[in-house]
């Protein structure tokens, strides 16, 4: 576990570096809020939102958030979406449900409000099957945990937890949270206790939540936390460290505890899950316990592989069958493999099934389609809950072009 935290300290090292200095001759950033809030959809799956808000109260402060914010659309710092697949992945063997995230998009802004501008940061994405759906009832609350306990034991005081329900849902179980306009909120600081979070929303008008007594964190224990909790003294305190700098620190703690987590399945490798699992370095197969159980899957050569015996030693394998026949596949750019998969499976795939056959983490799948797709290199369309992928001027399946 030491070794854990050692690591967690080390990734909050390197989160808060990128956003906590200041661009060259600008001012240093405050302290900023986060919040994370799940806004819940009907079949189960969730839209997510990671939002930082830094308050900015001169002009050379505004200056070094522009900076900021160019960083973070290019996927430098920030809040970062590979954290959160490992914690679906993990909450994915916990539960036996498959959870993929897709969707992901990294945006700035600067909002204007009467006491002043406000520079936000926003991660945003869809978490598949965050609750379960029993007819017209949702459950939430299990996707938190993992086999080692919860991938979010705790907040810091200035970030808030939000849960939004379906327009028409009511709260039949508001769990540990208090709804401020409409939505349950858990406000830090807090330590999440063992049952804590577990809300069962029903159609129908959003009543009041039934009574009953909290302390003044959210909890039902006086300070937020108790013996109870998912770890014992609480991991954000433990890194909570004099010795970590920098104005992003206490954004970055409070992911701490998803770090730590993603830290110990790297050292401790458990049995395989249950279904399709999201990790860091692609879709773990059920059929594969060890990519599933950390979340990574390692590059292995297809059966139809063969390397040129007389081949230089830098350069990769060249396949003699499939999409990369005849090329060096370490050659291409991401943007070519996949336009090279599509030629291959005549012009149109599902995004999943690009995500199957390159071992890539949806997100990456994700982000690079819609880059694709506005620079007019493939079309989407959006068919259910699938992605359908095509080539320009390829037929659909729907009767229309992909670019008309």
């Amino acid at each position: 576990m030491r070794s854990g935290l050692l690591v967690a300290l080390l990734i909050v090292a390197l989160l808060a570096a990128p956003l906590g200095a200041a661009s060259s001759g600008g001012a240093p950033l405050a302290d900023p809020t986060t919040t994370f809030t799940f806004a819940l959809e009907e079949d189960g799956d969730a839209n997510v939102s990671v939002t930082v808000e830094y308050p900015l109260d001169s002009a050379n402060e505004t200056e070094a958030f522009r900076d900021v914010e160019s960083d973070f659309e290019r996927g430098v710092g920030g809040p970062n979406v590979d954290v959160f697949e490992r914690a679906a992945s993990a909450a994915s063997e916990a539960t036996g449900r498959a959870m993929p995230l897709s969707d992901v998009e990294r945006a700035g802004s600067i909002r204007n409000e009467s006491s002043g501008s406000v520079g936000v940061l926003e991660l945003s994405f869809q978490w598949g099957n965050f609750s379960t759906v029993d007819g017209g009832t949702l459950r939430v609350g299990d996707a938190y945990r993992t086999t080692d306990g919860t991938w979010l034991p705790s907040l810091r005081g200035d970030q808030q937890l939000r849960v939004v329900g379906p327009e028409g849902y009511r709260y039949a179980d508001s769990g540990d949270g208090r709804v401020e306009g409409g939505a349950l909120v858990w406000e830090g600081p807090t330590t999440f206790q063992s049952g804590d979070r577990q809300v069962v929303l029903a159609g129908g008008e959003t009543p009041t939540p039934p009574d009953r007594p909290v302390g003044p964190n959210g909890s039902e224990t006086p300070n937020g936390s108790g013996p109870d909790g998912p770890d014992g003294n609480g991991v954000i305190e433990q890194l909570a460290s004099p010795m970590v700098g920098g104005p992003l620190v206490v954004l970055a703690l409070g992911l701490v505890g998803l770090y730590a987590f993603a830290a110990r399945r790297d050292e401790e490798p458990t049995a395989g899950t249950t279904g399709k699992a999201v990790g860091d370095g692609g879709a773990a197969d059920s059929s594969s316990p060890d990519r599933a159980a950390t979340g990574s899957l390692e590059d292995t050569p297809t059966a139809d592989a063969v390397v040129e015996p007389d081949a230089d030693e830098t350069e990769g394998p060249v396949v003699e069958e499939g999409p990369f026949a005849g090329v060096d596949e370490d050659l291409l750019s991401d943007e070519e493999r996949v336009e090279r998969l599509l030629e291959y499976n005549g012009g149109r795939m599902k995004q999943a099934n690009i995500v199957t056959e390159t071992g890539w983490s949806n997100a990456k799948v994700s982000q690079l389609l819609s880059a694709m797709d506005e620079n007019d290199r493939i079309d989407k369309l959006r068919i259910g809950r699938e992605n359908l992928i095509s080539l320009p001027d390829v037929d659909n399946g729907t009767g229309e072009n992909g670019g008309s």
